[in-house]
């Protein structure tokens, strides 16, 4: 038996698959003289299970596979050269797939979907993708009636499944280098340079830097990247030898170079210029309402936290330092948010911003932030965009009052523009531990998948909420209170037909900590 584990297969009418691999290889058999019905006829067409392994050989579940899965699609015969067989998106349910390669040809809206193609070894389709998944994606793999044996017997019937990747440690992606990609104007010496990947590496081999007389000598060692202003993953810096010339340079990820499923993560070449450099500043700011302009930057306050933005004229790595707490980001296109936390209401705190350029050239600005007193403690906690129902009379924003006293809602605002003044929620008195439904005139309750509970209130903010509705691709949210105070801010996250952006947090964050899963109108 083949030593990757079978995830078999219902209803496929396989058979028993054997226990272990046979004590010797069977003598080989003149199909053409074997009587129907007997112990030695062949077995019927069909398939007799998927496995999912990463580049290692190593096998992996179904519902959380790498990034880089290999599907194999076993069948009881061996394939016709040139079967057909796909890996898609999710964006038709099994059913829906099913129906389609249940008959030929299969649609073209369907095949548009499509993230691998199969190759048949033997009684074996693989399936490979060629680039990264999605954490967290959902895909279909399927093969359709018309998929025939070596002989010509069609499979007759469509088979269609799901696989998940894994949400972490499911291989790596490069996400950012430094100096970024497309710089111009890169000093000779260069302060840092660096790589920035998501996941773990099973090896720095390949990574390197190249320029217009070929490699560069560089050494590379692994870093923390919050050293380097990146979020979680892998870091690594090159310690590059000596100072660069003018003209193109690029970073190198060669095919050498694996994660930790085994797959590679290149070839890959990120190009930036040496030449001369731009000079550092900061650049003024407009604000958008609930900000406040501190010289040329934007605060936005609350009563625990303040995030503060900037804009600078040429790449650079920016730090916020108070006395008690240090924020680091980088800013490949000059652009920079940063967020101090835990601060305390209606607080004034100093600190200093410091920004370092691409060549280490330093600008710093001492800042006084303040944070407002206590606010209003109602939360954004769920949005559906995107109902099974008709839209946008079905969507719905949900809010918490997580308080122990009543809110007034009135005159708070609901926007999807951070520079909109939004629709005014009527006037209501939003009970402690209370949820209320942000909804369009004509919603429905009886027509929601997801039971609305009795009681919890449904405040209509007129013919669909926001400017025309919550777009399927993701939209922002902005939840504000009677004076302009930003309460809550949701991320523009597309979530999938009947999936909802859940707030996990809305005590802990004003911004919340945003993920997505099932709808739950109006329940915890």
């Amino acid at each position: 038996m083949s030593r990757h584990v079978l995830v078999v297969l219902a209803g496929l009418n396989a058979g028993c698959l054997p226990s272990g691999p046979p004590d010797a290889p069977p003598m080989p058999r003149d199909l053409s003289r074997v009587e129907l019905g007997s112990p030695d006829a062949a077995p019927p067409f069909g398939l007799s299970g998927v496995s999912v392994e990463d580049a290692n050989g190593r096998p992996w579940p179904p519902g959380a596979t790498p990034r880089r899965p290999i599907v194999r699609i076993e069948a009881t015969r061996p394939w016709a050269a040139g079967t057909e067989a796909w890996l898609f998106r999710d964006t038709l349910s099994e059913e829906e797939l099913r129906e389609d390669l249940d008959r030929a040809p299969a649609r073209v809206a369907t095949l548009a979907t499509v993230l691998a193609l199969a190759g048949a070894e033997g009684a074996t389709l693989l399936l490979r993708p060629d680039e990264p998944l999605a954490l967290g994606a959902t895909l279909r793999w399927a093969v359709p009636a018309w998929a025939e044996d070596a002989a010509g017997t069609p499979l007759g019937a469509a088979s269609v499944g799901t696989l998940r990747v894994a949400e972490s440690d499911a291989g790596a992606v490069l996400l950012a280098t430094w100096p970024p990609s497309g710089a111009a104007g890169v000093p000779a010496t260069l302060a840092e340079a660096a790589f920035h990947f998501d996941d773990a590496l099973a090896t720095l081999e390949g990574l390197g830097l190249e320029g217009p007389e070929g490699a560069v000598a560089a050494s590379a060692w692994r870093v923390p990247c919050g050293a380097l202003g990146w979020a979680k993953g892998e870091c690594v810096v090159l310690d590059v030898v000596g100072p660069l010339g003018a003209g193109a340079y690029a970073f190198v990820v060669g095919a050498e170079t694996r994660d930790r499923t085994g797959a590679p993560l290149g070839p890959l070449r990120i190009g930036f210029r040496v030449g001369d450099p731009a000079p550092l500043a900061l650049v003024a700011l407009p604000c958008v309402p609930a900000e406040t302009s501190i010289a040329e930057l934007c605060a936005l306050a609350d009563d625990d936290a303040v995030v503060l933005r900037l804009a600078a004229t040429a790449p650079a790595r920016v730090t916020l330092r108070t006395e008690g707490a240090e924020v680091r980001s980088t800013a490949p296109r000059g652009e920079a948010t940063l967020v101090l936390e835990d601060l305390g209401n209606d607080r004034s705190v100093a600190a200093t911003l410091e920004l370092v350029g691409l060549g280490g050239a330093t600008l710093q600005r001492a800042l006084e932030l303040r944070t407002t007193p206590p606010l209003a403690p109602v939360a954004l906690t769920e949005i559906c965009s995107d109902p099974l129902g008709r839209e946008p009379k079905q969507e719905w924003v949900e809010l918490l009052n997580y308080g122990t006293v009543p809110v007034a809602l009135d005159a708070f605002t609901l926007a999807d523009r951070a520079d909109a003044p939004g629709d005014a929620l009527p006037a209501r008195t939003l009970a402690p531990g209370g949820r209320a439904l942000l909804v369009a005139d004509a919603f429905d309750p009886a027509e929601s998948p997801e039971p609305v509970p009795a009681g919890v209130p449904l405040l209509r903010l007129g013919t669909s909420l926001a400017s025309g509705g919550l777009t399927n691709a993701g939209e922002p949210i902005y939840l504000r209170d009677a004076e302009g105070r930003r309460l809550g801010a949701a991320p523009a996250r597309a979530t999938g037909p009947g999936l909802c952006l859940r707030n996990a947090e809305p005590t802990a964050t004003r911004t919340g900590r945003w993920s997505i899963g099932p709808c739950t109108p109006g329940a915890p």
